[in-house]
């Protein structure tokens, strides 16, 4: 998937499946990605996650594996910057390829930790189209979902 920043009025983060932001404790030192801190894979995943940044066009492309964030665990690669405050985030996103899961994600998400089974609200388009705010509100618990009649944005 690529992402194109529109605007930032504050501090962004990225995940494959989900845009990601989260404010995170401690973290091995790793290199600036554009605008981002780092890329980290959170939970067991099965195909080490990458990013590449193209400064030019102010792109990211990002992959990796993992599960759906439904349950009490999750699995991905996440592009992440840490943020406090009041914050906007807003990017035009799409999908490399048709994918072999409709359940795919991308888009913003808020965490708490890096931790697998961290409490997270997130703004998602799926693979298939779905777009919906998930949410998890207690570490390690079932993650919860409100439905949009919109299909497929893409911006997020």
């Amino acid at each position: 998937m690529h992402v194109h920043p529109l605007q930032f009025s504050a501090i962004l983060s990225f995940l494959c499946s989900q845009l990601l932001v989260s404010p995170m404790n401690s973290l091995a030192q790793q290199k600036h990605i554009g605008l981002f801190e780092g890329r980290t894979d959170v939970g067991t995943i099965i195909h080490t996650g990458s990013v590449t940044y193209d400064p030019a066009s102010q792109t990211y492309a990002l992959e990796g594996s993992g599960s759906n964030m439904w349950f009490g665990n999750d699995e991905f690669s996440f592009l992440w910057r840490r943020l406090q405050g009041d914050f906007i985030l807003s990017a035009r996103v799409s999908f490399t390829g048709k994918g072999v899961e409709a359940h795919r994600k991308l888009g913003w998400i808020v965490r708490s930790s890096l931790g697998s089974a961290s409490r997270h609200v997130n703004a998602a388009i799926h693979g298939d189209g779905l777009v919906s705010l998930q949410f998890r509100t207690v570490e390690g618990d079932t993650t919860r979902e409100l439905q949009s009649t919109v299909r497929g944005p893409d911006i997020i």
